[in-house]
């Protein structure tokens, strides 16, 4: 072991030249120096023990051992410094020698390129000039021969011994020359025949017949050999073809006698078979059937095309050189021959049914044909480098162009839609034309919402002068004698004219246009298809008993809806895949005309029914017929009509349009604009139906004995006749709105109903006198209404109505305790004037009772 006050030899060999520190770094190489001087286990806690003096000794002798180290390398680095000056000059030195034979090297280098360049523009016009010699000789021998041959026909009518020669050889060399001298001697026949050169013609007629009896002999062993499957041989034949007249004989052989066109074609193109499959036409014509495919035959016609075109892809490779041009003769024969003129007649027989028939025909046919041909695409992709799926979208386009092109195709699926719209509705439309014909809903609207425009320009020019003028329009006369408007309207149409009366036409001009114009085209609709003899689908219409004014004839089916949707469904479907760049535009109309079929002839004709039976009807009525209230029913059914109809158009109509800002903008401005016409069309009904009911309850209150609140004796009937009538009354109609309303327009009727009563109970009171007795006969009636009111679960409606309890304690307190009893409860809303109304109205009343009111 070495001394601590020395440096080991382990240590020693890190510090040398060739090998210094090994790797180590600078701490690992001191940790290295310091390991034989670390403390012993037990003296690590006592620093008195640590002696600097074996590690200051062992860095010391580290240290000059570097020093040491540190010269000699300083003193190498020297040498080596020197060395490199002298290599450099010494370099130096050298080229400068050589500089010298390198210029004269390029010098004679571009002399030599100067002279290889004059020797080739010398040598290779004469190597072309040889080149078209030689040609000319080979020419000049080929014409010689042809002219020996063509003399030899000339003279005795037979082939030269040299071409006769080459003819029986069976060297595919041989044969190949035969037929390009053959070939040639046609062509030159026919140059030299003429009137001049005596016996031209009938040697023009025995080389033509060589030239036949030749190519028809190929063509025989072809055969012949395809039938031995004999492909190598088949291939020089077809080569010795080619030579002779391009291949154009050969190629045309091939695909003309084919099994597939001279067996399969017959089979395939028996059009009594088509013809009499009922089952497929009959799948195809019903419009409630959707699942829909070609018939049997065409899918294995279509099927059997594939395998073939499959099967002899390999043939056609190894038998001809140029691979693309044979099988693409091959496909399109297929295409003209087979699969055209197939899909010609199933679309002519189809046209000759329906339209809905033609258009379903051709959506399988085209998808038929596009699946095959997806999977020939594939193959060849696969299988070759040929280029053929160009081809088959070709062929596929111009086969389906002459029956989607230049708007075709959707003219005729516009009329199949509207085909299946009519026939479904049609029979409905037409058995509630009698309750329609007036249209007292649209009329409603239309005074409704004239109504609210009126009553905003009335509030907006209350402060301009009002030109008053004479005579009013046609439009105000009619509008003067409904019962809808108010007074106040009433006066603003006698005096308002000019520039505002031209505002509002403007404004309503657009809607009556619009629904004007596709009213016209619903009747040209129905006119053309009747002309059709498309005969509406029947049904069965359940009936309601006789003693009721609503008959179920205007009940909407959610049948007959889902089976448009699902033809709308169908149409957009077809006209995505058949013609994809129009899809937008199309859908607009295809939208149009589910508006016109679901909207104005079916959900229109069933709200008209309801509202003329449920509402116009029975406002004629007189005061002692029951009020039918099954016109509600369409609450529910009209509302998840909308839904279905809102849903199909939100998630397969909208789409289409997402490219097409401005067919979107149309598509979300016509059905906003039906959507709410429906909703103000179901809120009017509502808010009709609500004055039927109120104007029974003013029947029924009126019927009231006059001094029935004057009694001087307290009654021992818990409610009066006329509380007990109504109550009964609203409570069955209130129990029948709950059978046919959803929840929302159930709350709403309910408030619509008590605010209605709460109103005519007010002006009830009015027309009587009332007693002390009296008054308590007033507070058992008020809580039986509001008993009524509130197990109907309006929490808000049933606080409206505590008023009426209230009420009742006016006539039951002295008239000392009536300032602060108005001052309390609900009493404290109502106006003063309705207060004093209500004071007078005591049957001990005083005007002093009003003092400080």
């Amino acid at each position: 072991m070495a001394s601590p006050f020395k440096v080991d030899d382990s240590t020693r060999r890190l510090l040398t030249l060739d090998n210094f520190l090994d790797g180590l770094t600078i701490g690992e190489f001191v940790e290295e120096l310091s390991k034989n001087h670390s403390l012993q286990d037990d003296e690590v806690n006592s620093v008195k023990y640590l002696d600097p003096k074996p590690y200051i000794r062992t860095f010391e002798s580290a240290l000059k051992i570097l020093n040491r180290l540190s010269e000699e390398s300083i003193q190498k680095k020297r040498q080596a410094e020197k060395e490199v000056e002298r290599y450099e000059l010494q370099h130096s030195q050298n080229v400068m020698a050589v500089a010298a034979d390198f210029d004269k090297m390029t010098t004679r280098f571009a002399t030599l390129d100067d002279q290889v360049t004059r020797a080739s523009s010398v040598i290779v016009p004469l190597g072309e000039k040889l080149t078209k010699v030689n040609r000319s000789g080979e020419h000049s021998k080929s014409t010689i021969f042809l002219i020996k041959c063509y003399n030899a026909f000339r003279e005795t009518g037979e082939p030269s011994q040299e071409l006769k020669a080459l003819g029986q050889s069976r060297s595919v060399d041989d044969r190949r020359a035969y037929a390009k001298h053959l070939s040639s001697l046609s062509s030159l026949a026919k140059k030299l025949q003429s009137d001049d050169l005596p016996g031209s013609e009938q040697s023009t007629n025995t080389i033509q017949k060589y030239s036949e009896t030749f190519e028809r002999d190929l063509l025989d062993e072809f055969h012949e050999l395809y039938r031995a499957s004999d492909f190598r041989q088949m291939k020089n034949t077809a080569d010795v073809l080619f030579t002779f007249n391009g291949g154009s004989s050969v190629v045309q052989f091939f695909v003309n006698q084919h099994d597939f066109f001279l067996i399969s074609g017959e089979k395939w193109l028996d059009n009594d078979s088509i013809a009499m499959d009922s089952a497929f036409w009959k799948r195809m014509s019903n419009s409630d059937r959707h699942d829909l495919s070609v018939d049997s035959a065409t899918s294995s016609l279509m099927d059997e095309f594939v395998e073939v075109v499959k099967s002899e892809y390999p043939i056609i490779g190894q038998v001809f050189t140029d691979t693309a041009t044979v099988i693409s003769a091959f496909i399109s024969r297929c295409y003209v021959q087979l699969i055209e003129a197939r899909f010609q007649f199933i679309l002519k027989t189809a046209n000759s049914l329906s339209a809905l028939t033609y258009v379903r025909c051709l959506h399988v046919l085209y998808g038929c044909l596009g699946s095959r041909t997806r999977v020939l695409k594939d193959y060849f992709d696969s299988h070759s480098e040929i280029a053929v799926s160009e081809l088959l979208d070709q062929l596929s386009t111009d086969l389906f162009y002459e029956y989607v092109g230049k708007n075709k195709y959707f003219e005729v699926e516009k009329r199949s839609f509207e085909e299946v719209v009519y026939s479904t509705i049609s029979r409905f439309e037409s058995e509630n034309e009698k309750y329609t014909k007036n249209e007292n809903l649209r009329q409603r609207i239309k005074q409704f919402q004239i109504q609210k425009t009126l009553e905003t320009q009335i509030q907006a020019h209350e402060a301009q002068p009002l030109h008053i003028v004479d005579d009013l329009t046609e439009e105000e006369e009619e509008l003067e004698g409904r019962e809808y408007f108010t007074g106040k309207t009433k006066s603003f149409l006698r005096k308002y004219t000019g520039q505002n009366r031209k505002t509002q036409a403007k404004r309503f001009g657009g809607l009556s246009t619009f629904m004007r114009n596709h009213s016209e085209r619903s009747s040209s609709i129905r006119d053309r298809l009747k002309t059709m003899q498309i005969q509406p689908e029947n049904e069965e219409l359940p009936s309601l008993p006789n003693s009721s004014p609503i008959t179920a004839t205007g009940t909407l089916s959610l049948s007959k809806v889902d089976k448009i949707l699902k033809s709308c469904v169908e149409s957009l479907a077809r006209t995505v895949e058949l013609v994809p760049s129009k899809a937008a535009d199309y859908g607009i109309e295809i939208l149009e005309i589910l508006i016109m079929g679901i909207g104005k002839s079916y959900v229109a004709v069933g709200l008209e029914v309801s509202y003329t039976l449920g509402v116009t009807n029975q406002l004629s009525l007189n005061s002692y017929s029951p009020v039918i209230l099954d016109h509600l029913a369409i609450f529910r059914t009209c509302s998840d009509i909308l839904f279905l109809l809102s849903s199909c158009i939100q998630t397969i109509i909208l789409p289409l349009t997402a490219n097409s800002p401005a067919n979107k903008a149309r598509l979300v401005d016509v059905t906003n604009g039906y959507l709410l016409r429906c909703e103000l069309s179901l809120d009017l009904i509502l808010r009709d139906t609500v004055t039927v009911i109120m104007n029974r309850v003013s029947s029924l209150l009126s019927r009231q004995p006059r001094k029935e609140f004057l009694a001087q004796a307290e009654s021992t009937q818990d409610e009066t006749e006329t509380c007990a009538a109504v109550t009964e009354f609203l409570k069955e109609c209130h129990l029948k709105a709950t059978t046919y309303l959803p929840e929302d327009t159930l709350i709403e009727l309910s408030k619509q109903m008590g605010e209605g009563l709460l109103g005519l109970l007010f002006e009830h009171l009015r027309k009587f006198k009332i007693s002390t007795i009296g008054g308590l006969t007033l507070t058992k009636d008020s809580v039986h209404y509001l008993a009524m009111i509130n197990s109907w679960g309006i929490e808000s409606l049933t606080e409206n109505f505590t008023v009426i309890k209230e009420v009742a304690n006016l006539f039951l307190v002295s008239s000392d305790l009536i300032q602060s009893l108005v001052k309390e409860g609900h009493l404290a809303q109502l106006k003063p004037s309705v207060i004093r109304q209500l004071i007078v109205l005591r049957s001990d009343y005083e005007d002093a009772f009003l003092q400080g009111l």
